[in-house]
């Protein structure tokens, strides 16, 4: 994804940082941000606070959608995908890749679990076997897709 995929405005987002700084001195209680920088400070590890400010200002500016998608079926069935984390894949590219090569829906499409080198997407069991049978050998960022159903935990 390169950097023109992202549709920001930088004028405005600067506006809003120098909207929110000005608020911040003018307006609001040291003491009562300094609880608030103990508590992200606390639960925010020193690498991930940059990705967490760069969220909330994503939110901010109203960007930020629900990533938990619940289906509203109970008789989803699970697939294995054998690519993973490993590969930069993310839910959304599975979601992606399904809806464009199979006729499946979103409604279709369940809960997604990326791990390192393998996922399970949860999908509508009468579209099971085609996505199977269509992603199944498919060339998905440099690797041949392994496809088929899970297996149960024994």
């Amino acid at each position: 994804m390169s950097k023109k995929d992202f549709a920001i405005d930088k004028n405005n987002i600067q506006e809003k940082l120098e909207l929110i700084i000005r608020e911040i001195h003018d307006n609001e209680d040291p003491e009562e941000l300094n609880l608030y920088r103990a508590m992200f400070r606390k639960h925010v590890s020193l690498f991930r606070r940059g990705y967490v400010a760069a969220y909330l200002l994503k939110y901010m500016q109203g960007g930020v959608r629900p990533s938990v998608r619940k289906s509203t079926r109970t008789d989803l069935v699970t697939l294995f995908i054998g690519i993973g984390k490993s590969r930069r894949v993310y839910p959304k590219d599975l979601v992606g890749l399904i809806l464009d090569t199979t006729s499946a829906q979103k409604e279709d499409i369940g809960i997604i679990k990326i791990l390192d080198n393998y996922s399970f997407v949860e999908v509508a069991p009468e579209h099971g076997e085609n996505i199977i049978n269509t992603l199944n050998g498919m060339t998905y960022r440099g690797r041949t897709l392994n496809v088929n159903f899970a297996k149960k935990k024994d």
